[in-house]
């Protein structure tokens, strides 16, 4: 196996990191190890730090509570087919919370085959999550203000 230097690495995932990316990686949350879909939020990926929510095809959940779903709630449902990454199940987009990672931790990821780069969110459907995201009182200004 070629080993690419750190540099290499970086440059190419720099240059996949885009608004609305759709990203599969492996991260460590309360309940341990596992692989999540990411959108990315960021404004400007100059920064260290990658502003995302996550995505789910668990949507029987959100199909039950729907009063929750679309601008004026939470959570925003993709139908099957929309993006790449979802020709046979829809997605759900949590938008309740933002959460960060550090760019060396998609390097780290990348360098154990636990890093995929997959669809992009469309773009009327980035405009509904950043109305949620601009109207929500549950994250912060200071978040805000890489995103929208």
């Amino acid at each position: 196996m070629i080993v690419l230097p750190d540099e290499i690495l970086l440059k190419r995932i720099d240059s996949e990191l885009k608004r609305g990316k759709i990203l599969r990686t492996e991260l460590i949350l309360h309940t341990g190890s596992c692989f999540k879909r990411l959108i990315l939020l960021n404004k400007d990926f100059s920064e260290d730090n990658l502003f995302f929510i996550f995505s789910t095809t668990n949507v029987g959940w959100f199909k039950n509570y729907s009063q929750f779903t679309g601008v004026k709630g939470n959570f925003i449902i993709i139908p099957k087919g929309m993006t790449k990454d979802n020709p046979n199940e829809d997605i759900v987009i949590d938008c309740r919370r933002v959460h960060s990672l550090k760019k060396e931790k998609l390097l780290e990821n990348h360098k154990n085959n636990k890093l995929h780069f997959l669809g992009e969110i469309p773009t009327g459907i980035m405009g509904a999550i950043d109305n949620i995201i601009s109207i929500s009182k549950l994250i912060s200004p200071k978040i805000k203000k890489h995103i929208i």
